[in-house]
């Protein structure tokens, strides 16, 4: 879908920091279970991005992750549109 990049604000050598990321722990029946990294969080409020949509836009950008992986272009579509509407 494209809109789930995060702007970064350019760093004084000109290079953009590292997209925060969530940490993730896979087990062997693929159930994820993730939680938020203080150093993503931290970074998005550093920018001014208030605490609970900092943790929202980490938590839709984990579930993006996922959704990419889904084949069936309507379905993809779908839940991404219901992400957004809960997580931004």
């Amino acid at each position: 879908m494209g809109c789930r990049t995060i702007p970064a604000v350019a760093a004084p050598s000109r290079q953009r920091p590292p997209r925060p990321e969530l940490a993730r722990l896979t087990g062997s029946t693929r159930a994820t279970i993730g939680q938020i990294d203080a150093t993503a969080l931290f970074y998005l409020k550093s920018r001014g991005i208030e605490n609970g949509l900092a943790r929202r836009l980490l938590t839709y950008a984990f579930a993006a992750d996922v959704l990419e992986t889904i084949e069936v272009d309507e379905i993809r579509e779908s839940l991404e549109r219901m992400s957004l509407e809960r997580f931004v």
